[in-house]
């Protein structure tokens, strides 16, 4: 794709760059942990630092750019509100986890329901091999987000189930609901202000029910915070229309506003 449009001349030159952040539960949300490893630093200062050495960059800010999609999009997010030292423009496609909304995605029962099960690694092991994919989410989201390595699942949890029903666990939900990109926006208000670029987009038929109400919320706390962004809401779904709007827009935006020398 990048070969052909830069060929086109649709974007300028630029350098792309592709990280893994999959671990044991599929996910480690790009943010430093004590259970996981510390991701956001991994990105930010040794991936950037081995491509500054090893390519033709421009070793600045204002030169580079942050896109992610989905847990991705989360990560993206994280790096506009914690790293404009290292990137000047975002793009989040269809972010995932923006907010612990309640009736929806990460709020919904069985997610919970399977994760209270867990006894150990081995069940969220054994969960992923029959494709139970909702409740070792939440446990990567937890790791991530209220660790704790002297808990039994090297978390808080935040949930406990009583008499069949869901109900938050004090203090650990308050603690863990503050630390969704949503809630985290006055703290990081002046840090997203100096953003170049900032956008978000979601499908109206994204299979993760969670991500529109949630990504519309976030739109909203930008705006009351004063915060400059643009919300894309197209008819799409999670993944078929990624790789066009990866050539037609994602691209393209970071080829208008990032430095070129």
């Amino acid at each position: 794709m990048l070969d052909r449009i830069i060929t086109a001349k649709k974007i300028e030159p630029m350098i792309v760059v592709m990280p893994n952040a999959r671990n044991r539960f599929l996910g480690s949300y790009y943010l430093n942990s004590p259970v996981t490893g510390r991701w956001e630093d991994y990105v930010a200062d040794e991936i950037v630092a081995l491509v500054d050495r090893s390519f033709r960059t421009i070793a600045r800010p204002g030169a580079r750019g942050v896109a992610g999609h989905s847990m991705g999009g989360f990560g993206a997010i994280n790096f506009g509100m914690k790293r404009t030292d290292v990137f000047s423009a975002i793009y989040a496609l269809s972010p995932c986890c923006l907010d612990a909304v309640e009736d929806v995605g990460y709020g919904n029962g069985h997610a919970w329901s399977g994760f209270l099960q867990f006894q150990s690694y081995a069940d969220a092991d054994a969960a992923l091999e029959k494709g139970d994919f909702y409740p070792v989410a939440l446990l990567a989201l937890l790791s991530a987000m209220s660790p704790n390595p002297n808990a039994p699942l090297h978390v808080d949890v935040p949930i406990q189930e009583k008499r069949h029903e869901l109900l938050p666990l004090e203090p650990q939900y308050s603690t863990f609901r503050e630390h969704f990109p949503i809630r985290m926006v006055p703290r990081y208000r002046d840090s997203l202000r100096k953003l170049r670029a900032f956008r978000i987009d979601y499908g109206f038929s994204d299979q993760f029910a969670h991500i529109p109400v949630a990504t519309a919320a976030f739109s909203r706390v930008l705006i009351d915070n004063g915060i400059a962004h643009s919300l894309d809401v197209y008819n799409g779904d999670h993944r078929e229309l990624v790789p066009q709007r990866l050539e037609t827009i994602v691209f393209p935006m970071f080829s208008s506003v990032l430095d070129k020398q």
